[in-house]
């Protein structure tokens, strides 16, 4: 199925072969309209599909390299990111933040729950709560996406996947998700109402989900919270660019206190 995202490719160039790919790949740039974010990569065709070989670079919105993925005839090598400093809460989340208050911990793991509603789960990170495992089908989404067809989904406990839960989503139609935790703090439930998206864009596909209300509990807490994130999708892949999100979770109010409290989503 993710083929069909050929449909809405747009590519800033197929360059001449380039000294730093080799000599049969070509290199491949990508620059989103929306975010003005950029990811280059070498790869060359074969049977229809883009083959990555050689070096992949990620950069923000300076234009400075935040990763670099080292392929060989499409499979995945080394990967680099530079070392992070000390960014602000406002900035995206870092496991193992200790200076952290309960609040701003609460929000954290918001963040880490979020992620099983993107399309690229688990991006390397090393954290105690996955979701990366909890979808055995994912093809599904974009069959759902394209063909406007419900999406039934059972999630269990497993090895690599922390939240179990039976659903059906549906593109452009709010639906509720309701998932038993673990491995997340002492967080057990959640419960959440969706609204998503998967729109042509002049980079190839946007996806967005927005969570209308959310909740998230433990047996000592509560906290409620709104999130909205959207990216591109990769039309060679049909996976989401990393360069391109934007996104935002509010942590409303914890128990019975107001909080107010914002961070940026960064996966």
């Amino acid at each position: 199925m993710k083929y069909l995202f050929t449909f809405f490719l747009s590519l800033s160039a197929f360059a001449q072969n380039n000294p730093q790919c080799p000599s049969e790949s070509y290199l491949i740039e990508y620059t989103s309209p929306v975010t003005r974010l950029k990811k280059s990569f070498c790869g060359y065709l074969k049977d229809g599909n883009t083959i990555k070989h050689g070096d992949e670079f990620i950069y923000d919105a300076k234009g400075e390299v935040i990763k670099k993925i080292s392929y060989n005839h499409g499979q995945e090598g080394e990967a680099t990111t530079p070392e992070v400093k000390s960014p602000d809460f406002k900035g995206y989340h870092l496991p193992g933040t200790k200076s952290l208050n309960p609040d701003q911990k609460l929000l954290a793991s918001i963040h880490d729950l979020i992620e099983i509603l993107t399309l690229k789960k688990n991006y390397g990170k090393k954290n105690s709560f996955k979701v990366n495992g909890c979808d055995d089908r994912p093809t599904d989404w974009l069959k759902g996406a394209l063909l406007n067809t419900p999406i039934k989904k059972t999630y269990i406990f497993k090895d690599d996947c922390d939240a179990a839960g039976s659903f059906e989503a549906r593109f452009n139609a709010e639906f509720p998700l309701n998932f038993k935790l673990r491995n997340l703090e002492d967080l057990d439930n959640t419960s959440l109402k969706v609204i998503m998206t998967l729109n042509k864009s002049q980079a190839g596909i946007r996806y967005k989900f927005v969570v209308i209300e959310g909740t998230i509990s433990s047996p000592s807490r509560r906290g409620q919270f709104t999130a909205e994130y959207q990216v591109d999708i990769d039309p060679m892949t049909g996976e989401a660019q990393k360069g391109t999100q934007a996104g935002k979770i509010t942590l409303i109010k914890v128990n019975d206190k107001e909080v107010n409290l914002s961070q940026n989503i960064e996966f």
